[in-house]
């Protein structure tokens, strides 16, 4: 497929003769411009991000296994998740690792600058486009930046109560 600002390749099979449906595809995109695609997944909208990844989806829908690896204006993604059931609600669980995070560009708010490089933990139910994640997540990373605060060693558990509040603790390592 190939856009004005976007080029991809899905390859793979999805194979619905048994349940639940069990998918084996793989994508590439050599760039990608997710902002494009908010028509077809509306929880896009507001991610102003250019991005290169490759991803694949294998498994039964229900428990299916994500391999991520993504570059881009929004940073860089190493990502490996499970979902932990079939729902409507995404959810997932899984390990990401961050190389430099620039969440300004994932929520579309140049007023909002981070810089957050670290290991993040999770089990979420996403909600794109419709809510605030709900579930629990934990960080640990070598450093961390929101709006100009910053903390090194940084070790956060979170629990997301899907209205954007959250239980927030940060410890510094000794």
């Amino acid at each position: 497929m190939q856009t004005a600002r976007s080029t991809y390749t899905l390859d793979g099979t999805i194979n619905t003769e048994v349940k639940p449906t069990v998918l084996d595809l793989r994508v590439q995109a050599p760039r990608f411009a997710f902002q494009e695609w908010s028509g077809v997944i509306r929880g896009l909208r507001n991610i102003a991000v250019e991005a290169s990844f490759d991803t694949s989806l294998k498994g039964p829908v229900n428990k299916l296994a994500t391999d991520l690896q993504l570059s881009g204006t929004g940073g860089g993604v190493k990502d490996d998740s499970r979902s932990t059931r079939r729902s409507p609600r995404l959810a997932r669980r899984g390990r990401r690792r961050r190389r430099s995070a620039e969440f300004s560009a994932l929520a579309d708010r140049d007023d909002r600058p981070s810089d957050i490089t670290g290991h993040v933990t999770f089990d979420l139910a996403l909600e794109l486009g419709r809510r605030f994640p709900r579930g629990m997540y934990a960080f640990q990373g070598p450093h961390a930046m929101y709006m100009h605060y910053e903390a090194d060693s940084v070790r956060a558990p979170r629990s997301a109560d899907g209205e954007g509040g959250a239980d927030w603790r940060r410890q510094r390592d000794a």
